[in-house]
């Protein structure tokens, strides 16, 4: 599974795209129960506020950055962290 950082109260994967992309077909592959989440300012703002949703999304399998400002978050506050991409860029990927 892919690694994930916190952003405020959420958990946010981080790996290159090509990770995230074979994460998300094994998943499927192996029909697991699980779920994919593409965390927006607006999902992690909601996570700060509502303990359900802070939940739903740390028992994601993966969630993914969406956008530019969850993206940099991800980098600013864990600046070990490599360089995320800003989704949907996996929409314009190939599988590897």
């Amino acid at each position: 599974m892919l690694p994930k950082v916190p952003v405020l109260d959420s958990w946010i994967s981080t790996g290159p795209v090509a990770s995230f992309v074979s994460t998300i077909l094994e998943l499927g592959k192996a029909r697991s129960s699980a779920y994919v989440c593409f965390a927006n300012v607006h999902m992690v703002v909601e996570a700060q506020r509502d303990p359900e949703f802070r939940q739903l999304l740390r028992e994601a399998a993966v969630v993914a950055p969406d956008g530019s400002p969850v993206a940099a978050a991800v980098q600013w506050l864990n600046p070990d962290t490599p360089p995320q991409p800003a989704w949907p860029a996996w929409i314009c990927c190939r599988p590897c």
